[in-house]
């Protein structure tokens, strides 16, 4: 468990807001020997919260499983504006590599 909390950290992930149920597990249980606690949940690094910064989940009734499911609701979607530009190093040893962006920055 400390390992899976260390990439949680490292990563930077952090709880999205949620709504719905509080706690996410239950012993199925009832009166004295009920048991409930908040296991699952759903993440987010500064990367979601930029593109999805409205976004947030919600916990709904267990039904049968000891599990309450979670959804991610998307307030925000990303525009895709095509591929994103990739710059292999290669380039740079070009002949014309520096004429060529001098053009085109012009």
């Amino acid at each position: 468990m400390e390992e899976f909390n260390n990439v949680i950290r490292t990563a930077e992930f952090e709880d999205l807001k949620t709504t719905g149920l509080k706690y996410t597990w239950s012993n199925m249980r009832s009166g004295s020997a009920a048991l409930s606690k908040k296991l699952d949940r759903a993440l987010g690094n500064w990367e979601w919260f930029k593109a999805f910064g409205d976004s947030y989940a919600h916990t709904y009734n267990q039904g049968i499983s000891d599990h309450a499911p979670i959804s991610v609701q998307l307030m925000h979607l990303i525009q895709s504006v095509g591929r994103p530009f990739k710059f292999l190093n290669y380039w740079a040893n070009h002949p014309d590599f520096l004429n060529i962006v001098r053009h085109v920055w012009s």
